[in-house]
C-alpha cells in the first residue's frame, strides 16, 4: 500500500512561479519530441545544437507504454492512485 498527496507531487506548483519551472506530459513530449524538446532546450536557456536537431530526427519515440498502469496495476491500486491524486491526474487529463 502506499500514498502520495497531491502536495508531495506538487511542491513546485505552490512554491514556484510558473518561469521556474515546467510542466510536461510524457505522452505529449512522445507525441511531438521535436516541439515539446524545443521548449524543454529554451526553457533551460540551452542553445539548440543542429546535432542535437538530427539525432532527435533519427530517434523513433514509441507511445506503446501510454496505458500500459491499467496492465500493470490490479483495480485496487487504479482506485487509490484516483483517490490520493484525483485532482492531479484531472489537471493533466488523465482520465
Amino acid at each position: 500500500m502506499f500514498y502520495i498527496s497531491q502536495e508531495d507531487l506538487h511542491p513546485s506548483e505552490n512554491d514556484l512561479s510558473k518561469e521556474n519551472y515546467l510542466s510536461l506530459r510524457y505522452e505529449d513530449v512522445v507525441s511531438d519530441p521535436t516541439h515539446y524538446f524545443k521548449q524543454i532546450i529554451a526553457f533551460s536557456g540551452l542553445n539548440l545544437e543542429p546535432s542535437f536537431t538530427q539525432a532527435l530526427d533519427d530517434y523513433h519515440f514509441t507511445s506503446h507504454r501510454f496505458k500500459s498502469y491499467e496492465q500493470d496495476l490490479n483495480r485496487a491500486q487504479l482506485d487509490e492512485l484516483n483517490n490520493s491524486l484525483g485532482e492531479v491526474l484531472q489537471q493533466y487529463h488523465y482520465d
